[in-house]
């Protein structure tokens, strides 16, 4: 008998470096009662490798928790293993188990936007020294912090419309921690720039709040097209790219910078980019 629910896919990061497919599948024929999320064993489990300060079994625990067809979805199951595991310091040598933790949390489906903002609250942990103008962030927490907002993304992707995550304030904050912050090591004046897009990006995706997910943009856009460090020809297809996806993004609206994104266009010999988003925003009724 073929399953009832399609499989959904999701990618995740653990401490060997390796990539999990998670797969849910449910049979017409094996439907089962849930089980009381309090009353489950992990819940007693959890407890116990917290008193032993087994943070690695507490990980493994919230992962396996995840899955299959029965997960568990209490957010408060997540909460704890998230704030006992982010107790520990440094932040460099726990924040892969955080965004484990947050990971886990978003295949699962749990809506608690605490979860994500603690995650990603700890994984852009910014260090300050006396001799920089901002504060320091470490190149492989922004990816870590991108990792847990892609699974954010790929779950709502799947999700019917009142069941998304709504963590739009996340998204915010990966954003602005990015923006102010100096990235360690940084060996390319776009590489902040990018990050900036690849969080925006992400929250369109994930169908994020559209008031949150303009101003978003528009913080983007700015910080691009006003860069005096940044390429002419890197503003240009940056702009159009971000400007294109917010046009296609329900709800997203900027009429403003979506006249001035075409306007620039054209003035910079790009008045193919410039009929495409005037099409897009004919199409889009925006």
């Amino acid at each position: 008998m073929k399953d009832k629910y399609k499989v959904i896919k999701c990618v995740r990061h653990n401490f060997a470096g390796s990539i999990a497919k998670i797969s849910r599948k449910k049979d017409d024929n094996k439907i089962m009662k849930r089980e009381s999320d309090y009353s489950r064993k992990e819940y007693k489990i959890l407890e116990k490798l917290i008193s032993d300060k087994n943070y690695m079994g507490v990980v493994h625990l919230v992962e396996s928790a995840c899955e299959g067809g029965n997960p568990i979805k209490d957010s408060g199951f997540y909460l704890r293993a998230l704030k006992e595991v982010a107790k520990q310091q440094p932040a460099e040598r726990y924040y892969l188990s955080i965004e484990s933790i947050a990971q886990s949390a978003a295949i699962a489906g749990v809506a608690d936007e605490n979860i994500y903002l603690e995650a990603i609250n700890y994984i852009l942990t910014q260090r300050f020294l006396d001799l920089a103008e901002y504060p320091i962030l470490q190149p492989q927490n922004i990816e870590s912090a991108c990792r847990v907002l892609a699974s954010i993304a790929i779950t709502n992707e799947h999700a019917s419309q009142d069941q998304k995550i709504n963590a739009s304030n996340t998204f915010k904050l990966a954003l602005e921690r990015v923006k102010n912050s100096i990235i360690a090591q940084e060996k390319r004046t776009e590489e902040k720039p990018n990050r900036m897009v690849e969080i925006l990006e992400q929250a369109f995706a994930a169908c994020s709040n559209p008031e949150i997910c303009r101003d978003m943009y528009e913080e983007v856009y700015m910080y691009i097209k006003e860069n005096p460090k940044l390429s002419e020809e890197y503003k240009i297809k940056t702009l159009a790219e971000i400007t294109s996806k917010a046009i296609k993004t329900p709800g997203v609206s900027h009429t403003k910078l979506f006249n001035e994104t075409i306007a620039y266009l054209k003035e910079n010999n790009a008045g193919n980019l410039a009929r495409s988003l005037a099409i897009l925003l004919d199409i889009n009724k925006k």
